[in-house]
C-alpha cells in the first residue's frame, strides 16, 4: 500500500490479491485514481464479492493462474491502447501529415485547437470579412464557380449563419480545412 500511495500520479497500476481480506483491500485501494484494474486470484475459491463491494475496477475473483494472466494482459493492452491516442488524416496530398500521433505533437495539437478557439472569438466586422474574401479571391482566382459563390458569400452573409455556411461545401470550409490540414494558416 505504502508503493501505491507514495507513486507518482503518472503511475498507473494493476492491483492483484489473493487475500481473503477483500472488503479492506477494496476500501483501500478502489479509490485510488493510480489504479486501473483491481484482480482477485483465488485458487482455493474463498473470496466472494458482495454487491455493496462491487465496483467497477474489481474484477471477479480468478481462481486459475493463466484465466488471471490472460485477462490482464488483455486489459493492459486496451490500456495502453487507450493512453495512446492518435488522429489519422488521410489525404493524396504529398505535404500533408498522413498520420499523426498526438504524443509527440501534443503542442502543434493543442496549437490547432487554440487557433480554432480564437478564430470563433474574433470580433466580427467588414473590414476583417473584406480581407478574407480578398485573400479567397487570390485562392480561387481561376475557379469561376467558387468566384461566384465568393461574391453570393459577400451580399448575402450573416454572422447568425457562419456555422451553417462552414458545414456546407463551400469555398470556406475547403480553404480552412486545407489550412489547418497542411498546417499553413498565412
Amino acid at each position: 500500500m505504502d508503493y501505491i500511495k507514495t507513486s507518482s500520479d503518472d503511475t498507473r497500476i494493476f492491483f492483484i490479491s489473493s487475500s481473503s481480506d477483500t472488503e479492506t483491500i477494496l476500501k483501500e485501494v478502489s479509490p485510488l485514481s493510480k489504479v486501473i484494474a483491481i484482480y482477485l486470484f483465488d485458487n482455493l475459491k474463498q473470496i466472494t464479492i458482495t454487491p455493496k463491494e462491487s465496483i467497477a475496477k474489481v474484477h471477479d475473483p480468478y481462481s486459475d493462474l493463466q484465466s488471471l494472466s490472460n485477462q490482464l494482459s488483455q486489459e493492459y493492452k486496451r490500456y495502453k491502447s487507450d493512453s495512446q491516442m492518435s488522429v489519422s488524416i488521410f489525404s493524396r496530398e504529398k505535404n500533408e501529415k498522413t498520420v499523426r500521433d498526438l504524443n509527440k505533437e501534443n503542442s502543434r495539437f493543442l496549437w490547432l485547437q487554440l487557433l480554432v478557439d480564437i478564430l470563433i472569438k474574433i470580433p466580427y466586422n467588414d473590414q476583417t470579412k473584406d480581407e478574407m474574401l480578398h485573400e479567397c479571391k487570390i485562392a480561387y482566382k481561376d475557379d469561376k464557380p467558387a468566384q461566384k459563390a465568393i461574391e453570393e458569400f459577400d451580399k448575402n452573409y450573416k454572422s447568425s449563419e457562419a456555422l451553417l455556411v462552414y458545414t456546407q461545401d463551400s469555398f470556406l470550409y475547403r480553404l480552412f480545412n486545407q489550412a489547418l490540414r497542411t498546417e499553413n494558416i498565412d
